[in-house]
């Protein structure tokens, strides 16, 4: 589940837990794989106090990797176009896919 690094974001999340609660009820076996910080922006002291929520709340579940706040992908998004520089977030990407591969193996 992408969280964006905001309070509507963690706002967001919270309803979505709910949600995820209530149709566990006619599934028990859905399982949250893990919770990915979007937007991230370090310099932010808000970012920290979401982030400090994240890891109270969900623990293990709040993904190692993260999305930071990136022009390139605002600019590949524009032009309709994949990640295709060797940037920041193509890197975090990467990395992001890497460690789902690890959880779901």
């Amino acid at each position: 589940v992408p969280v964006e690094m905001t309070a509507f974001g963690v706002i967001g999340l919270e309803i979505l837990t709910k949600f995820i609660s209530q149709v566990r009820k006619a599934n028990p076996s859905l399982e949250l794989l893990g919770v990915l910080k979007t937007k991230v922006d370090l310099r932010e002291n808000i970012t920290k106090q979401a982030d400090e929520i994240l890891m109270e709340i969900f623990g293990d579940a709040v993904f190692n990797t993260f999305i930071s706040i990136d022009t390139n992908i605002k600019k590949a998004q524009w032009e309709q176009r994949p990640l295709i520089a060797n940037t920041r977030a193509k890197k975090q990407y990467n990395e992001l896919a890497r460690e789902v591969i690890g959880l779901v193996k």
